[in-house]
C-alpha cells in the first residue's frame, strides 16, 4: 500500500511538472528576446553618444576660434 501512494505523488509530481513547462517555455521565449532586443539597442545608444561627442567636440572647436583675437567681428558673426 505504501508504494502505491509513492506512486501516486510521483504521478502528481510529473502531473505538476508538466504543467507548468509552457510557462517555463515562454518564459525563456521572453527571455531570448529580451537579450536579443538588449543587443540591438547597443549600437544604437553608441552611435547617439558618437553624435553627442562630435557636437561637443565642434562646440570647443568654435569657442576656440571665436576667442581667437586675430579674427574680426565679422569672422566671428560667421562662426555662430
Amino acid at each position: 500500500m505504501r508504494e502505491g501512494r509513492h506512486l501516486n505523488r510521483a504521478g502528481a509530481d510529473v502531473i505538476a511538472l508538466s504543467a507548468q513547462l509552457p510557462f517555463d517555455i515562454s518564459a525563456l521565449t521572453q527571455s531570448v528576446q529580451n537579450i536579443k532586443s538588449r543587443t540591438n539597442f547597443a549600437p544604437t545608444v553608441e552611435d547617439g553618444l558618437t553624435r553627442v561627442y562630435n557636437l561637443v567636440d565642434r562646440g570647443r572647436e568654435l569657442v576656440i576660434k571665436s576667442s581667437d583675437l586675430s579674427l574680426k567681428a565679422s569672422e566671428r558673426q560667421t562662426l555662430n
